[in-house]
């Protein structure tokens, strides 16, 4: 990428911020509906839309955003505990021993996250992935769906940079989903877990 399409790209998303949302949205409206700006005065006053709140920001603005990236940082390396990083890991539904009483409500699912070795869930929280059974294109495959909430952005942002995003593709079965989660580093922590040659959770 040139630096070019770097510094549009962060300009743009700057401007998307909720913070400067409203008054790009006044600029867009004086040049798309009233007609009373043209492009050119646009582009004119948006750099004074972000030199608003970059003048206004004092140091302790500063040491604010630098605490935040560093608490984000340690969640996800793992730093947060004293102990180091636990490994992520995930449970199949259909291979836990309640699986007869309480079915997935679709083909498969599987809780992803910090699981403590008691099987409670740590500071990272867990999310989910749904395997769902659909025809595309006249390929059958079961397609990984995402659900996160709030309590398990840390663990989600860990399978991310572990490459979870590229795992989402569509698969034949849950045992194959489950050798994608394991091939990521993931442990295995369902009450039937497949067995990993050389492997150990």
């Amino acid at each position: 990428m040139t630096d070019a399409l770097m510094i549009r790209r962060f300009l743009a998303r700057t401007l998307a911020d909720d913070a400067l949302a409203d008054e790009v949205a006044d600029l867009l409206f004086a040049h798309v509906v009233e007609a009373r700006l043209d492009a050119e005065e646009v582009a004119e006053r948006l750099p004074g839309l972000i030199e608003g709140p970059l003048r206004a920001a004092r140091t302790d603005d500063w040491r604010a955003v630098a605490a935040q990236l560093i608490a984000e940082a340690r969640e996800v390396d793992g730093e947060a505990s004293p102990a180091g990083p636990r490994r992520l890991r995930f449970v199949d539904c259909d291979r836990q021993r309640y699986s007869s009483r309480v079915p997935a409500a679709q083909v498969g699912e599987f809780l992803v996250g910090d699981f403590l070795d008691d099987g409670s869930t740590g500071e990272g929280g867990e999310f989910k992935v749904t395997l769902i059974e659909l025809g595309q294109g006249g390929r059958w495959g079961l397609y990984p769906y995402l659900e996160a909430f709030d309590g398990g952005k840390a663990a989600l942002r860990r399978a991310i940079a572990a490459g979870l995003l590229d795992a989402l593709g569509p698969v034949a079965s849950l045992e194959e989903f489950a050798r994608r989660l394991i091939g990521l580093g993931f442990g295995d922590r369902s009450d039937r877990p497949l067995r990993v040659v050389g492997g150990a959770d």
